[in-house]
């Protein structure tokens, strides 16, 4: 059941968005995002669903991305490598887990996607950028 309150406080959240794009401030737009992938990376949502809770449509948010220079896709990315690579250097986690936190459901999409970003498989990762770390267990 809508109320008042809730869509009253849904126009106000739409009309910071609007105003903050239409300042330029993009970047505001790209780290909101990048925080709620981040917070989701296990199931990062879709473009729809990000765009809803932003209180754009989806066509809005790809336009304020793409002005910004990055697209859904890069964020997404750029959330999951970063997080990848903390996983394997500062835990022991196994890599078919911090495939299924990045969000893959097949381990060999994740290698491939890392060999992709950083030019070797997650196990090279670990092993030149872990040197003499004590292993630390993934919390969740």
């Amino acid at each position: 059941m809508t109320t008042k309150a809730s869509v009253a406080e849904k126009l106000c959240t739409q009309d910071i968005v609007e105003m903050r794009s239409r300042n330029g401030n993009a970047q505001q737009v790209i780290q909101l995002v990048t925080k709620i992938m981040a917070d989701n990376i296990e199931q990062p949502p879709r473009a729809e669903v990000l765009a809803e809770i932003l209180c754009v449509s989806p066509r809005t948010l790809n336009r304020r991305l793409e002005r910004a220079g990055v697209s859904f896709q890069k964020i997404l990315n750029d959330v999951r490598r970063q997080r990848s690579r903390y996983y394997l250097t500062e835990t022991r986690v196994p890599i078919t887990e911090i495939s299924k936190c990045m969000g893959y459901s097949d381990c060999s999409n994740f290698i491939k996607a890392f060999r992709r970003w950083e030019g070797c498989t997650p196990r090279t990762y670990r092993t030149i950028h872990s040197g003499e770390k004590t292993g630390r267990v993934l919390s969740q």
